[in-house]
């Protein structure tokens, strides 16, 4: 039987446990080790943010990479996403490690299919004027704007740090427990 249909028969301690299982990982983890991870989820969505709403367009007709035209829209939708499902699945189930690819994924989805389907999407005032600014101010940028800071950003990003098994499968923790042994 597979896990989600014997879930439907669990218990209440049952429940429990398997919900908040990973809380045995951070009693096996150095305290050190769980701060470094909290503060690279607080680098990464910033990163993540980045990446979502600066993803460039590649026109095959002429064999060019340009800017989207839907930054703003895209990193409006991203952060209502990432607002709205963070309680679902980091409160309630305990499953932060889903909150970031899932936001991914629905905002490129929903961008598509409104420009595919003509539907006009607008957050609130305030989101977009934020993501707006944010745009702009990287547009203005010399080097926030170019192509090799995307790349830069893609491989430097820690998204290992968003899922609790793989506390120690992140390249800047690694080097952080690498420097920690030295000592």
């Amino acid at each position: 039987m597979g896990t989600g249909v014997s879930f439907l028969k669990f218990t209440l301690p049952e429940f429990i446990n398997h919900n908040f299982s990973f809380l045995v990982l951070i009693d096996k983890t150095p305290v050190g080790m769980i701060v470094v991870n909290l503060l690279l989820m607080l680098i990464s969505f910033p990163l993540v943010w980045y990446l979502v709403a600066r993803v460039p367009v590649v026109n095959y007709r002429e064999m060019s990479i340009e800017k989207n035209p839907d930054s703003v829209l895209l990193g409006s939708v991203f952060i209502v996403q990432f607002i709205s499902m963070l309680p679902m699945f980091g409160f309630l189930s305990c499953d932060i490690g889903r909150t970031l690819p899932y936001c991914i994924y629905t905002t490129f989805i929903i961008v598509y299919l409104s420009r595919k389907h003509n539907v006009q999407i607008s957050m609130t005032k305030y989101i977009d004027g934020f993501s707006g600014r944010l745009n702009s101010y990287i547009d203005s940028s010399k080097w926030l704007g170019s192509y090799l800071i995307y790349l830069l950003v893609i491989f430097l990003t820690p998204l290992n740090a968003w899922c609790a098994p793989h506390l120690e499968d992140n390249i800047i923790t690694y080097f952080v427990t690498l420097i920690q042994s030295l000592w």
